[in-house]
């Protein structure tokens, strides 16, 4: 069952990217306050209640398939040595670390300049108490553990996990199989190691299918059914057990089944549409720009505009907004994308990491 990865399964594992970045928007543009089921039947507070759990669940299957990713390509190309460590390292100071840092000095000073013009202008909806509370106590241990441009507090993972990679990669080249069952138990049980649990076990996961040269995407084929099962006791644990004490441990399981659905999906779509994958594969070099800028200003514009309208006095309203939210987010950001690549393509290029 050893082989590479085909030519194919590469295409679609980086088509699945802008799908990916797209659910993570979509969770940010809820505004869930409550993480309980639903009750007391069909209505339209119910029905929005129930979207947000879904649309927020995005977040967390997006994080799992990135992880997973990450993983496998991180230990792909050649055997884990002292000397591939120095050079991993290296590459990711600049595919994670600088645009860390760089993303989080605009988020300081767009939130600065957000909140200093709506002052300026008299635009009360524009200032935020919180936010200027933030820029007035932050400092630079800060930046680390509280990223100001918040989703980017996946990038610090991963820069920690990049610095612990020599123990995962003695892991599976000594336990082998054994390091992912323990990876596996730190996952499901969870154990707090200073990291976030899921993170780490779709990384080690990734980078275990790596170190075995499986190809990810037929792998997944053989668990398509596994995948779906799982994957529909993931929404009704969502829809109806969330506030279980075994919630955890039941989303930490079907979490594995989303990621294997979600990478038979694309590959059924490639089959099915193959003009479509190719579409959504011409923007994924977007995808960390995206992903960086979406939070900076762009989606609370959009949706706090939105409920200024007569569609937020009404749950299916609500539900309208927080869709329109995420689209026209995604859309305004691929805009500032694209734009900014073809005036200063180089400084695109750092932001990005080298991704763009």
């Amino acid at each position: 069952m050893s082989q590479d990865l085909s030519k194919r399964s590469s295409r679609l594992i980086d088509a699945i990217r802008f799908p990916l970045i797209l659910m993570v928007i979509f969770a940010h543009s809820t505004l869930l306050e409550s993480n309980t089921p639903v009750s007391g039947g069909f209505i339209w507070a119910n029905v929005f209640h129930t979207s947000e759990l879904f649309f927020r669940s995005l977040g967390a299957i997006a994080v799992a398939g990135f992880a997973l990713i990450s993983g496998y390509f991180f230990f792909f190309k050649e055997q884990f040595t002292y000397s591939y460590y120095r050079k991993a390292i290296f590459k990711r100071k600049n595919t994670l670390l600088y645009p860390y840092i760089l993303w989080n000095t605009i988020a300081f000073l767009a939130l600065w300049a957000k909140n200093f013009i709506a002052q300026r202008l008299g635009f009360s909806l524009g200032v935020n108490t919180a936010e200027l509370n933030l820029l007035d106590s932050y400092s630079i241990p800060m930046l680390f553990s509280n990223p100001i441009d918040a989703p980017l507090w996946y990038i610090r993972e991963l820069i920690i996990i990049t610095l612990a990679s020599p123990i995962v990669g003695l892991a599976l080249r000594y336990l082998k199989r054994y390091a992912i069952l323990i990876f596996a138990a730190i996952y499901l049980i969870p154990i707090n190691l200073g990291l976030a649990h899921h993170i780490l076990f779709f990384f080690c996961l990734g980078a275990y299918l790596s170190k075995l040269r499986l190809d990810m995407v037929i792998v997944a084929n053989k668990l398509r059914y596994f995948g779906l099962i799982g994957t529909i006791f993931f929404f009704i644990a969502l829809f109806f057990f969330c506030d279980s004490s075994y919630y955890l441990h039941i989303r930490s399981i079907t979490l594995i089944a989303v990621v294997i659905f979600l990478l038979n999906l694309i590959d059924y779509l490639d089959k099915s549409f193959p003009r479509f994958i190719s579409f959504i594969q011409r923007l994924t070099p977007a995808v960390f720009f995206i992903y960086a800028i979406h939070t900076l200003v762009i989606i609370n514009l959009i949706r706090g505009t939105l409920y200024q309208s007569p569609l937020a006095s009404h749950s299916f309203g609500q539900i309208t907004i927080t869709i329109l939210t995420a689209i026209l987010t995604a859309v305004l950001s691929y805009i500032i994308y694209s734009l900014m690549k073809k005036i200063m393509p180089k400084i695109v290029a750092i932001l990005c990491g080298g991704r763009a």
